[in-house]
Order: structure tokens, then C-alpha cells, then sequence
């Protein structure tokens, strides 16, 4: 099991901190089920997507 983010109980979420600031995704906005370990893979996915789209533009926010 590979963890890319860190787990937020309380908010059912996933959280990164990177190059200063902090990126979250919760498991409604991913469609998971709202649990760590079903979750885990949609949220490694989205922050392996987020980053890539922060490199590709510089660090800036980007929308999605």
C-alpha cells in the first residue's frame, strides 16, 4: 500500500502539503466511498494528476 497523501479522518478527506501550500480532495469530489482504504487509489490518482498539472504550469493554481 503506497500512500501519496495524507489521510483526514474527521473530514473524509486527503491532504498533500507541497512547496508551501496545502492541496485537499475529499471523497465526494473523488466518487469513492468516504473510508481511507477505498479511497486511497482515487486519491493517489488525483494528486498524481494534480502535480503533473502544477509542473506543467509552473506551480500556479490551476482549475479544474
Amino acid at each position: 500500500m503506497n500512500y501519496l497523501m495524507t489521510w483526514d479522518q474527521a473530514g473524509h478527506r486527503w491532504r498533500k502539503r507541497y512547496k508551501g501550500k496545502t492541496y485537499s480532495v475529499s471523497c465526494k469530489a473523488l466518487e469513492v466511498s468516504a473510508t481511507k482504504e477505498e479511497s486511497r487509489e482515487a486519491a493517489n490518482e488525483w494528486w498524481t494528476d494534480k502535480l503533473e498539472s502544477l509542473n506543467e504550469h509552473g506551480n500556479e493554481e490551476v482549475e479544474e
